[in-house]
This record gives structure tokens, sequence and C-alpha cells, in this order.
């Protein structure tokens, strides 16, 4: 299997965490679990076939063939088997799927839109990247295009130019940042629910998962939570983790996760949802 990571540099860099292309991916099991995480998704398969993605406790199956967009995910989100797979993952930050497709942040949390709904251009950008065959050339021209689209987006809101900085991993409280920004604590939190779609509260929450989640990943013991995940103690860690995953730390641990925020699932992903 082909894999490259890549993390842009100048104007991308304010709106995407990473961009990942595979090619020759062939899933070892039924059901790939993905865990919440506090960042947007572009998907976009470069392959004929189709995918299909479950939400959480949803009845049936998405079904995807040109590729996907998703809202930051507060549940697990379920991808049924990949074959020899090439598909393009562009992770955004909370705040960058509104400009880039024109629709408020609350209208894509936990929600998933194909990719010929969006328009024209994700189509046409999808057809210009099933042309290309060298991995850095599908990245270049995925950078260039991502750029031309968000060139238009200055952030010049307070709210956004504090995500951008990575300033909400600050161990401080959310009284502490609204009153650094200049807002009451009520008009912090209004003004950050509608530039993500979530609170601040839950966006902190989710990113002490994704940091945890990573520890885990390199092997930690469990009780080493709290001090990569910004825990008050054991307990919170433990109770976090099984509110967005369904799992324990030790189950986490024990299960098999190719990547930090994936778990393979080797029987049917809606007895799982139903049993949590």
């Amino acid at each position: 299997m082909e894999i490259c990571q890549y993390r842009p540099e100048g104007l991308l860099r304010n709106w995407i965490h990473c961009i990942i292309f595979y090619r020759g991916y062939s899933s070892e099991c039924p059901v790939e679990r993905v865990l919440p995480g506090n960042y947007s998704q572009l998907v976009i398969p470069l392959d004929d076939q189709v995918r299909r993605v479950r939400r959480h406790q949803q009845i049936g199956a998405c079904e995807f063939r040109q590729g996907w967009l998703m809202g930051i995910q507060t549940h697990p989100v379920d991808y049924e088997s990949e074959q020899n797979a090439t598909t393009v993952v562009v992770q955004f930050n909370a705040l960058a799927l509104s400009p880039l497709c024109q629709l408020a942040s609350h209208e894509l949390t936990n929600q998933m839109i194909a990719l010929e709904s969006l328009g024209p251009t994700f189509v046409q950008l999808r057809e210009r990247l099933c042309r290309l065959s060298e991995a850095k050339d599908i990245l270049q021209f995925l950078e260039s295009s991502l750029t031309q689209l968000l060139a238009r987006s200055s952030p010049d809101d307070r709210v956004v130019r504090y995500l951008q900085a990575d300033r909400m991993s600050d161990c401080l409280s959310l009284r502490d940042i609204s009153e650094a920004m200049g807002f009451s604590h009520k008009h912090f939190i209004n003004k950050f629910k509608q530039a993500t779609g979530i609170t601040p509260k839950l966006y902190q929450r989710l990113m002490r998962l994704n940091q945890a989640l990573l520890g885990l990943g390199g092997g930690e013991a469990p009780r080493g939570l709290t001090d990569f995940g910004d825990f008050f103690d054991q307990s919170h860690a433990i109770h976090e983790m099984k509110s967005f995953t369904g799992l324990t730390p030790r189950q986490l641990q024990q299960s098999r996760r190719p990547y930090p925020n994936v778990i393979e699932l080797f029987h049917d992903s809606a007895e799982l949802s139903e049993a949590k």
C-alpha cells in the first residue's frame, strides 16, 4: 500500500490539519469505526468503488461514489470494508468548511454531504485528481485548488484567529479565554458555536479525546491518561472515552487500531451500536 501524509504550509496551514493520500488499501475487517474528532473532512475516492458509511445509530448506510464532505463528528462513524481503494482525505480545522462550501457550520456538524451536492467545482476537482497518477502531483494539485477556494476567506474574526492559532489547546478556562478576547462568557460561547457548530466546551472535550487516543496508540498504559489528555483525573478520562467511543481506555488499547482514531470491527456495527 502507498500512503502519503502532508501538512500544507502558507495560507492553507491556517485551514488544513493534514492531507492524506492512500492507494492500494484493503481493509482486513468488515467495518472500520472512525472515532469523533475536532476536525472536519473532505473525502474523495479516486477509484470506481462505492463507499458505504453509517453515522452513529443510523439505520442503513449512506452510499458515496464521488466523495463527501463531513462536518465535525461528535459520534463514531462506521466505514464498510474497502478493497484496493485509492482515496484522498483532507482534514480541516473546525472553521474551514463554511468558507469552502458556503454552508453554515451548524448545518455541517454530524452531517455528510455528497460531493455532487456541493456544485460543479468539487466534481470537477475530483475529475482532475482522477486523471493524475503520481501521489506528489495529486497532493500539489489539491493544495493549489484548495488555496484558490480558501483565498477569498480572511480570518478577520477573533474566534477564527484564536482557533487558527491553536489556542484552545492551552490549559485555560473558557472564562479566561473569553476575557482575553474581550467577550463576555456567554457571548464567547455564542460566537464560538456560530463559527464551529459546537460549543467551546465540546470542542475542548474532543481535543482531549484525540490527545488521549494518540497516547494509547503509542502503547501508553491506561494509568497514564492524565499525562497527555488534560483530564481532571483517571475517572474523568475513563468516563470521557467511554462517552465518545463506547469503550474504556483498556478496551481501546486492546482493540485492533491501524490508526489512533480508527477501530477495526469484526462483527456488525449496528449490533455494537445497539449494545451501547
